[in-house]
């Protein structure tokens, strides 16, 4: 298998050697296995290339236009297992292809057949069209604004909105709490002496009907008469037979 298979040496024969393989198939198999012609990083295989047969569409001036396209990668699920990218598929150091691809399968130095055994275990995905169109399309999508949410998340109404709780002000450890002082007697309106000796009226209510106190004459200590409350003429009261008229009070106390 291998080079030694005219069809799949057609595939494996590096592309710069595809003129040479096409006019003497032979000498160029014999060639490729005595390391003749060698598989360098700008040496792809054929088969990468699109074209029926592979390599059929080749531009050496446009060598990256149908690459990775070929008739071999559009039917067959595969994918470059040791021979990758850039990389040489030959056992030269400064281009030698990832030491770990090549120790999976004892391989100590990549040939060509081995090439063609690897390439057919995975499946690849690239492809430089594909891959051209695919950050065309990202840097139209970095160009373009955002386009806004379909379903953006509904803004509750205000008045459902919980406040804030206040902020909490750090005071002082408390003392021991003071009863409030009552004020003294001397400070109260008359108002208000009077409801707090339970009586609920009102001073200018009582001041009509309240008692005089007159003057007692001489020695006489018996209390004068109670003025009555329809009495609204200042007519003094009349002193009984034998007794001394007193005088009325003056004044009252306001």
């Amino acid at each position: 298998m291998g080079i030694n298979h005219p069809v799949l040496a057609s595939f494996l024969c590096p592309i710069s050697a595809l003129a040479d393989f096409n006019r003497d198939p032979i000498l160029a198999r014999k060639w490729m296995e005595i390391g003749r012609i060698r598989m360098t990083s700008i040496d792809f295989p054929t088969f990468l290339w699109a074209g029926n047969p592979p390599g059929s569409r080749y531009n050496e001036d446009m060598m990256s236009e149908g690459l990775f396209q070929g008739y071999f990668l559009e039917r067959v699920s595969i994918m470059r297992h040791i021979f990758t990218g850039p990389s040489t598929a030959l056992g030269d150091d400064s281009r030698a292809t990832r030491s770990c691809n090549a120790s999976l399968h004892d391989m100590t130095t990549v040939e060509a057949e081995h090439i063609a055994y690897a390439c057919v275990q995975a499946t690849p995905v690239n492809g430089l069209a594909k891959m051209r169109a695919q950050m065309a399309n990202r840097a139209n999508a970095a160009k373009r604004p955002a386009t806004p949410d379909p379903n953006p998340i509904p803004t509750p109404p205000q008045s459902s909105v919980t406040p804030d709780p206040p902020p909490i002000m750090h005071s002082p450890t408390p003392g021991p709490s003071v009863p409030p002082k009552s004020p003294a007697t001397s400070e109260l309106t008359p108002n208000e002496a009077l409801s707090n000796n339970n009586d609920s009226d009102d001073v200018s209510a009582i001041k009509k009907g309240k008692k005089k106190m007159p003057k007692a004459q001489g020695k006489t200590k018996r209390p004068i008469m109670q003025e009555s409350e329809d009495d609204d003429d200042d007519e003094p009261a009349k002193p009984t037979k034998g007794r001394p008229r007193a005088k009325r009070a003056s004044h009252r106390r306001k």
